[in-house]
């Protein structure tokens, strides 16, 4: 289903997606982008002009998912299928082009919920499925989807709109995911701004991570993870949470372990690992105050752990902050939260703004 669904929406966006006329068939490659951290697109400069942009499968590394060729021109009405696109967009300045949105009840960034909340974004998801018809209502010019769930695009394209498959989930390095806004740039006809907000986003994270290496030789321990069901899970090392805690000058307690999902830890397990932890994080979502209950789950044998008896438990609370969304184009914020968390220096802002340390009691 896979690669049937590559092959129609690579022959659609191929000769659908661009202005008529426009572009050749022949024209030749001239230059070619290829991202600084991000390993799931590729860019193209044609001798016509026009822009092709290849996305790579994120389940089969190498492997090309879709190619699309682009006049440069601004798509006129999109919609979006993740909330995480809204944010890439919110950067560029095209939220008003944006029509649609999936799962508008999660969106926490400010312009796109005062646009819902105005009826300007409508929302085109139904439980966790689209609504075709809304969609159909738009008739948006593009689409951004995303590859997994193993939706067939088909019956979009069958009525002329253009669907763009964006994969920045599936980045190994917060810079990566940010670095997919060149996609978006393409698109909307924003290329240099979408370099401008990406260079400056790397130039301030580099910066902070020079800053942590220099800081203390020392890396404590961290844990990232939480409960479920008699088990505890946790990111691989792999993963962009764990680049983040070595990036803040610390040491991820599974560093070495590349499993392609989440670790599993029985609680057993976990309680033998649990007195090397210095700091211990999770992301929650609550209304109330966040306390050591809410990394412990009840289990008592976990609170004269060091990281509960020295104040190192921290946390990201997604109803109060935008983890999901903004916080993609913003890692130089959520690396500053940890080195201040992990070391006690803070850089660059006046107060955490997604990661903060859970009081000791």
């Amino acid at each position: 289903m896979r690669i049937l669904i590559t092959t129609v929406v690579i022959a659609f966006l191929f000769n659908g997606c661009i202005q008529p006329g426009s572009t050749s068939q022949d024209a030749m490659v001239v230059g070619i982008q290829k991202p600084v951290y991000a390993t799931g697109f590729e860019i193209q400069w044609l001798s016509d002009s026009s822009k092709k942009v290849i996305i790579y499968n994120p389940d089969q590394p190498g492997e090309v998912l879709q190619t699309i060729v682009w006049k440069p021109h601004q798509a006129g009405k999109v919609t979006c299928l993740s909330t995480t696109h809204l944010s890439f967009l919110d950067h560029l300045g095209c939220m008003e082009q944006v029509k649609g949105c999936g799962f508008p009840e999660l969106v926490r960034n400010a312009h796109a919920v005062e646009a819902i909340r105005s009826g300007a974004i409508q929302n085109i998801s139904r439980g966790y499925e689209t609504n075709d018809e809304v969609v159909f209502s738009i008739m948006p010019d593009l689409f951004f989807v995303y590859p997994f769930g193993g939706e067939d695009p088909r019956r979009f394209l069958e009525k002329g709109i253009g669907c763009v498959q964006i994969a920045e989930y599936a980045e190994k390095h917060p810079l990566g995911r940010a670095e997919w806004i060149k996609v978006f740039g393409v698109f909307m006809h924003r290329e240099a701004q979408a370099d401008s907000v990406f260079q400056q986003i790397r130039s301030s994270y580099e910066g902070l991570v020079e800053k942590a290496r220099a800081l203390s030789n020392k890396k404590p321990k961290v844990f990232f993870g939480s409960y479920d069901a008699g088990n505890w899970f946790a990111p691989p090392s792999n993963s962009f949470a764990a680049q983040f805690i070595r990036d803040a000058g610390a040491t991820y307690l599974f560093e070495g372990d590349t499993s392609t999902a989440n670790i599993v830890i029985p609680a057993e397990e976990f309680m033998v690992k649990a007195p090397e932890i210095e700091f211990w994080g999770k992301l929650l979502a609550s209304n109330q105050e966040v306390k050591a209950e809410d990394f412990t789950m009840g289990d008592h044998r976990f609170m004269h752990t060091q990281a509960l008896q020295t104040g190192g438990l921290f946390y990201c609370n997604t109803q109060e902050s935008d983890y999901h969304g903004d916080a993609l184009l913003a890692p130089h914020h959520i690396l500053a939260d940890l080195i201040y968390i992990f070391h006690g220096v803070q850089f660059d802002q006046a107060h955490p703004i997604y990661f903060r340390k859970v009081p000791l009691e």
